[in-house]
C-alpha cells in the first residue's frame, strides 16, 4: 500500500528527525547490553575528551557541549553515577557547581565503550560503500526527485 507524499514528508526537519531516530535505534542495539542510553553514551564520550589532569567539567559545561539543559542532564548523570560510570562532586571553590568525571577504576569501561562506535561505523561505512559502488543497482533505492525522505520503515522492522 503506497500513500501519497504529504507536506510533512517534504520538510527537511522531518527528514532529519527520522534520520536521528534511526541512528539512535542503531546505537541502542549496541548500548543496551552495557545498560546505557544514547544520551548517557554521549556524556561518557564528552568526559573521555577531557584531557588528563584537566579540571572535571561542570554540569553546565557538559550541557553546553551536548546541547542539553541541566534539568535533563542531572537525572542522567545520577543514573550514570549509580551504575558506576561517573563520579560527581561539588566544586571546592563554589559549592553550587557539580563536577563530573569518570572514576579512576573505569579503564575497562573505557575500553568497552570505545568499541561500539567504531564497530558500528565500520558496519555502516562498509554497507554504504557497497550501496554506492558502481556495480550496485541504486535504482530501486531512489525515490521521486521531489521528495526529501524515503518511505518510513514499517513498524515491523522497528
Amino acid at each position: 500500500m503506497t500513500r501519497e507524499r504529504s507536506q510533512l514528508d517534504e520538510q527537511l526537519c522531518f527528514a532529519l528527525h527520522g534520520a536521528s531516530r534511526l541512528l539512535t535505534r542503531a546505537y541502542r542495539t549496541v548500548l543496551e547490553p552495557l545498560g546505557l542510553t544514547y544520551p548517557q553514551y554521549l556524556v561518557l564520550l564528552a568526559l573521555r575528551d577531557v584531557p588528563a589532569g584537566a579540571q572535571a567539567p561542570s554540569v553546565a559545561d557538559l550541557g553546553e557541549r551536548l546541547w542539553l539543559d541541566s534539568a535533563t542532564l542531572t537525572p542522567l548523570l545520577q543514573r550514570l553515577e549509580a551504575a558506576g560510570y561517573v563520579v560527581r562532586s561539588r566544586d571546592r571553590e563554589d559549592e553550587r557547581v557539580v563536577r563530573t568525571r569518570q572514576p579512576v577504576t573505569s579503564t575497562t569501561t573505557t575500553v568497552t565503550l570505545s568499541s561500539p562506535p567504531f564497530s558500528f561505523a565500520r558496519r555502516t561505512s562498509s554497507r554504504a560503500a557497497r550501496s554506492t559502488s558502481p556495480s550496485a543497482d541504486n535504482t530501486s533505492r531512489r525515490s521521486s526527485s521531489s521528495s526529501i525522505m524515503p518511505e518510513r520503515p514499517s513498524e515491523q522492522s522497528m
